[in-house]
């Protein structure tokens, strides 16, 4: 409701070829004294002064199935690189990403500034210890818990084939649990878990409720990070915070 602020809205989506073509001339008639741009990719036509934020490179090393074919793939890496340059500064979320980004793209160091996201936890105060929500599940008492998006960089399917082979080997009665969307045109998970025969034993849940999630870390054994790439700590803070040994 503050009259300094005001919105204007754009038909350009993220990602889309408006965003190349049009949004630079929609920014053009705003007359901006600094773009703020809270992704990696901006219009290359624009040519007023821009920051921009990376959290991760993610679709550098791990592009999306539409992604992988040569051409396409090329365009998004040349935006990707081009933005980088253009950017007056780049905001970073780890000292790991910032060596990333000077290493693949040549980017001056005094360009990017690294800083670190809030740790936005789930943890909660109820006193529902969460047991009639096990058993509902049929969830063991002892349980390995795994948190993020069930996409290809996430490592799932080699998750699950160390997982099997605990259980054949140690004869390891825990459960394990995985919380996240997943990507669907992404198959291997569910094709591993008939593979190996996890059916009963690996929980896969899409984006639940914050106080499933409270449940679902109180009681965890400990947390996995799988993942083959991450752009910051932020995926174990959580854990962290629950006090949850984690295997990465």
């Amino acid at each position: 409701s503050s009259p300094r602020i005001r919105t204007v809205k754009t038909r350009a989506e993220s990602g889309s070829a408006m965003e190349q073509l049009s949004f630079p001339l929609e920014l053009r008639k705003a007359k901006l004294d600094l773009m703020f741009f809270s992704g990696p990719i901006m219009p290359l036509a624009y040519t007023g002064k821009t920051v921009s934020m990376v959290p991760d490179l993610v679709s550098y090393f791990y592009p999306e199935k539409h992604q992988k074919g040569s051409g396409t793939r090329f365009l998004h890496n040349f935006l990707l690189r081009q933005s980088m340059r253009k950017s007056a500064r780049i905001i970073v979320w780890s000292e790991v990403l910032k060596r990333d980004i000077i290493e693949i793209f040549d980017t001056p160091e005094e360009k990017i500034e690294v800083i670190a996201p809030m740790c936005l936890v789930t943890k909660l105060t109820g006193k529902d210890d969460g047991k009639a929500f096990l058993n509902q599940e049929k969830m063991s008492e002892k349980y390995l818990l795994s948190v993020g998006e069930l996409r290809e960089y996430k490592n799932i399917p080699r998750l699950l084939q160390t997982y099997a082979l605990l259980i054949k080997e140690s004869g390891m009665d825990m459960d394990l649990v995985l919380v996240g969307k997943e990507d669907p045109s992404y198959h291997d998970i569910r094709s591993n878990l008939i593979q190996l025969g996890l059916q009963g034993r690996v929980h896969i849940y899409n984006i639940l409720e914050d106080d499933k999630i409270d449940i679902l870390y109180k009681n965890a054994s400990a947390y996995i990070l799988p993942s083959l790439y991450e752009g910051s700590e932020q995926s174990v803070l959580s854990a962290l915070d629950y006090g949850l040994p984690i295997i990465s």
